[in-house]
């Protein structure tokens, strides 16, 4: 004597039915979690028929069980709409992240590295602002032994650094330093000065010069893929605009150490050894920091303290 099969509730199918269409492997491969196995296991439970009290064995119930075939569609190929929609719209969200890598690869070879990218790291949080955060590291990873991939993922960072930055906190509320306040480097400032960044504010290195490329590309030149060239920016957010700011290795390395919380002697101690071994003496470096912080201040790069 068997019993009648349980219905499965609302939210068991909702479940089930979320877990199948996004699994990366596929949906015969999602359905294929088996009993005992998260939601499907429980699902199971719920739709199989029991046989008889003395077989103990774990209900198995097939996809067809749960979403009959059409006259058409098998229930794999029903389910597998759905599941297609979904990824599809994840690499449509790529693409908008990434308007200049995608015109540097080109669409088709974009499309299957986001296709590819979504099927290692799935999406794993409610907002689709997270979604894009491996995408550098996955091209890294899969790019060819030869490294002709390097300009691809430095282009990649800078895009996702630009989206961090475009929707993070920015100092549209904290009040940064003002146009002329850096003038001389303003009379409150001493070597024992710890300056503050603006929220938001990112130092970035890349090997090739995605940020000249960038620019020519948003100004519609066409750029072709540039050789390597070792380029650092500085990007934050003022006036709700992203901006870019190229910075050479000692400026880079100078923010750094402010970046890092020490003090203005601190900062200039740790690169001085660098730039005078790059042929500054003392006199052109003092005039350059002067000038570098007074024009970094006029950008809005400090925030009032």
């Amino acid at each position: 004597m068997t019993r009648p099969a349980q219905i499965p509730s609302l939210q068991q199918l909702q479940h089930w039915l979320q877990a199948v269409i996004t699994h990366p492997g596929g949906v015969e491969e999602g359905a294929r979690l088996g009993p005992g196995s998260g939601v499907f296991g429980a699902l199971c439970s719920s739709v199989a028929t029991d046989t008889a009290a003395k077989d103990s064995r774990p209900p198995v119930v097939a996809l067809e069980d749960i979403v009959p075939p059409s006259s058409q569609q098998s229930s794999a190929e029903r389910l597998g709409v759905y599941a297609a929609a979904y990824y599809l719209r994840l690499v449509d969200c790529l693409r908008e992240f990434f308007l200049c890598l995608r015109y540097a690869l080109g669409e088709e070879v974009f499309g299957d590295f986001a296709l590819a990218y979504l099927q290692r790291h799935p999406s794993q949080s409610y907002t689709l602002h997270r979604l894009a955060d491996q995408f550098a590291d996955f091209l890294s990873e899969t790019q060819p032994a030869d490294g002709w991939g390097e300009f691809f993922v430095d282009l990649t960072r800078l895009e996702h650094a630009i989206e961090i930055v475009f929707d993070a906190q920015g100092p549209e509320e904290p009040t940064p330093l003002e146009r002329g306040q850096g003038e001389g480097l303003a009379p409150s400032l001493t070597p024992q000065s710890i300056l503050a960044l603006v929220p938001g504010f990112q130092l970035l290195a890349f090997r090739y010069p995605v940020s000249s490329y960038y620019t020519a590309w948003k100004q519609g030149d066409n750029p072709p893929l540039p050789d390597p060239q070792n380029q650092c920016i500085a990007l934050f957010r003022r006036d709700y605009i992203v901006r870019r700011h190229e910075l050479t290795s000692l400026q880079h390395a100078l923010l750094s150490a402010v970046q890092s919380g020490a003090s203005l002697e601190q900062a200039l101690s740790e690169v001085a050894p660098q730039a005078l071994a790059a042929g500054q003496n003392v006199d052109t470096l003092a005039a350059d920091l002067r000038e570098w912080f007074e024009g970094w201040t006029r950008a809005g790069f400090f925030l009032r303290t």
